[in-house]
This record gives C-alpha cells, structure tokens and sequence, in this order.
C-alpha cells in the first residue's frame, strides 16, 4: 500500500471527528491523524523524480525571505497545522487544505469583498460622472448574447462600474479562442487597465475614464500586462512579443520571447529537460535563466512575480506509476533558486484540471491564488513564509465563457 493510499484511509477514518470544541486529548488526536495524512500527501510528491482568474497586485518592498518555511502553531479556528516535507532536489513541499475547508480558513481582511459576485448588475460609468471613479481593485469581464465581452471593474469602495467597452476573443494562429484578460491586466497602482485584440491592445485609463487603442501589428494577440514597476505593457503572441510604450502609444517588436512578468517559469528544456526560470528587465529584454531542479512535470498558468524577486506559477507534478495528476503552486526566489516551495494540493479528484492559478502578490510574502473544485471558487493567500493558506474573497455566480476571468490590483 502506498503512503498516499494509506494516508487517504486515515483521512477517512477520522471524517466523523469535528474540528473544534473538543477537549484537549481528542483535539491532539485529530489534528495528528489529519497532520499524518498530509504529511503522506507530501511524501508521495516528495518521491517523484524530477517530476478566469486573472492578478495583477503592488506589493511591498519587503526584505528576501529565508530559505526555508518554519511552520507557525495554528489557531484553534486553523483545519490543522501546517505540513511540510522536502522533495528529493530540496524543493519545500506545503501541503495545501483540503477542497471544501475554504470557508473554514482563517479570514485575511483585503481591499477586496468577502464575496465577489460576478453576476451582480454593474452601473454604467457614465451615470458616475467622470472623476467618479479614481482607480480599481479588480476586473472581470461578462459575456454577452452576441458573444462580445463587457468588462466590469470593481472600484475601491466596492462599487461595480461598466466602463462601456466591448471586447472580442483573442484568437492564435490555429484559430483558438479565448478571453481578453490577463492577470496581470491591472497597473499595479491600479489606474490603468489593459486587453489584448487582435492587432491593438486597449488601454482604459481610470481617472480619464477614457479608451486608448494602441496598434500592434499582430493579428494573433493573446495577452497583455505590465511589466515590472508599471514601466509599459507587454504584448505577446506564439511568435512574437512586443514593448508598449503607453506614454508615446508605440509598439515595438523584441527581438525574443517576452513575457509580462518579470520572470517565467517554464517546464523543460534546459540541460535534462529541466525546468527553467526565465528573466526579463522593465523594457521586456531577456536578461538570463536559471535552471531550476523542482519536481515539475508541467507549468498550466502564466507566472505571477513581485518586486522582490519571487515568482509563482500553477504546475503539474506526476506520481510514476499511478494514473494521478498532483497539482501545485511553485513559488521560487529568483535570487536564490534554493529558496524554492510548492503549495501541493492532493486531493486532484475534488479540484478541476488546471484548479489552483496564482493571482499575485499581496506583499512580498503573501501570494493570492485563486482555488476552484467541485466545492466552488475561491481567492486564497497562501504566506510563503509560514506556509498558512487563508481565505480572502468566495467568487460566485460564474456564467459560462470569459465571465470567470477575474484580474486584482491593490494600493
């Protein structure tokens, strides 16, 4: 019997014990019993070898963190302390909560609501007035009968704003669609809002409350953010990337691939096929790789960085020998890749393929993720220091089609 296995049955032979309110004795018992069967989680990661939510967020200007997660004690409203392990490179494995423990999660206050419901009504910016609307903490965008895309904008005193755009997919070079929002969609002072279309990028500027269409000659457009210190925007299709200068409203082809972030993490291709963490400067430059030796079998989400030099995306880590797909979190100091940690969700059977997408940074410590399964969707953050996951926002009232996409941004 493997650990995961044996762990799975302990979890269920402790299902009938509550979490809360009991004595001293039987609390110790059950938060070991669940403590082991994460910790067994862990170790069946720990053995493989090798192996429409959408952030853009200012951060401090914190300290680089240790090497290391040294767990907190949990309070008594925690599931369970927090269970760590270390994979056969070094990587810090993070055992993520169970599906369905969200709402039972420590609450951390934000600029954004306790629900984010993506099927209220929003009030047309031009019943505002203009100047009514400074800048915005979050966007998602809904979808009409026609198939076009209105953008909504959450604005800091939790007001829903329709800035009157219409929006159409993106579509690649093979003809696949998708929606217009990147997570790193919002300046990170929250003033500007940017999407890619094919062949111009629409910049709405929140204190104008005006549109600006930049063109960029690529028909085959599929996002757009900022770059690092909110120093213009990148534009990237499958073969080429471009620098937006929004001051000038110009665009210019980079030599190479580039990306948003000022890093990226991608699976394989460097020496053994590891995966590599990719380094570009505020104009969308390359400026070096690192090969990173975590037990990564795929990358499914773009990656979200801070101005500290962590980056973080959504990645895949397969068991050899079984048909079960672990999914994660890799969050990774730039300059020190030892300084690697992966948030591991186990429980792949109640989440949704691709389940768990970094959002971005909360400060330079705290990155916020979006959590989706058969429980529902929610905003997490999950502290890379202590490796406490808590919760922040429930989304609700998802549509079909682009109306899941949500972007953030704080002051």
């Amino acid at each position: 019997m493997t650990g995961i296995r044996l762990g799975q049955l302990m979890e269920e032979a402790s299902q009938h014990l509550p979490d809360v309110d009991l004595a001293d004795a039987a609390w110790a018992a059950a938060v070991e019993q669940r403590a082991r069967h994460r910790r067994a989680v862990l170790r069946g990661v720990a053995g493989v070898a090798a192996a429409a939510l959408a952030v853009g967020v200012l951060v401090t200007r914190d300290q680089p963190e240790a090497d290391r997660v040294t767990p907190a004690p949990a309070p008594a409203t925690s599931p369970s302390p927090v269970a760590t392990d270390r994979a056969t490179d070094g990587t810090l494995l993070v055992q993520a909560p169970q599906a369905a423990d969200e709402a039972r999660l420590p609450l951390l206050a934000t600029h954004l609501p306790a629900e984010i419901a993506l099927d209220r009504a929003p009030t047309p910016l031009a019943q505002l007035g203009q100047g009514a609307l400074t800048r915005i903490n979050a966007a998602y965008l809904r979808q009409d009968a026609g198939g076009s895309y209105r953008p909504v904008l959450l604005a800091q005193d939790g007001r829903l704003v329709d800035p009157g755009l219409s929006l159409r997919d993106t579509t690649d070079a093979e003809g696949n669609a998708a929606a217009p929002l990147d997570r790193a969609a919002i300046a990170q002072d929250g003033s500007a809002i940017a999407f890619a279309q094919p062949g111009e990028v629409v910049l709405f500027e929140i204190p104008g409350a005006a549109a600006r269409r930049i063109a960029v000659p690529d028909p085959t457009l599929q996002r757009v953010g900022w770059t690092a210190g909110d120093s213009g925007l990148v534009a990237r299709s499958d073969t080429q990337s471009w620098f937006v200068d929004v001051g000038t409203g110009t665009a210019t082809r980079l030599s190479g691939r580039a990306a948003p972030s000022h890093y990226e993490i991608v699976a394989g291709g460097g020496p053994g096929g590891s995966p590599r963490l990719l380094t570009w400067d505020a104009f969308g430059r390359g400026t070096g790789q690192e090969v990173l030796p975590a037990p990564l079998d795929g990358v499914y989400t773009n990656t979200i960085s801070n101005i500290v030099g962590w980056a973080a995306a959504g990645v895949y880590l397969n068991d050899p020998g079984s048909t079960r797909e672990y999914q994660g979190i890799l969050a990774v100091q730039a300059d020190k890749p030892s300084s690697r940690r992966l948030l591991v969700f186990g429980d792949a059977t109640a989440r949704t393929k691709g389940c768990c997408v970094p959002l971005g940074w909360l400060s330079g410590h705290q990155l916020l993720f979006q959590s989706s399964g058969s429980q529902g969707s929610w905003v997490l953050v999950w502290d890379i220091t202590s490796g406490q996951v808590s919760r922040v926002s429930r989304v609700a009232g998802g549509a079909p089609g682009g109306a899941n996409a949500v972007a953030v941004s704080f002051p």
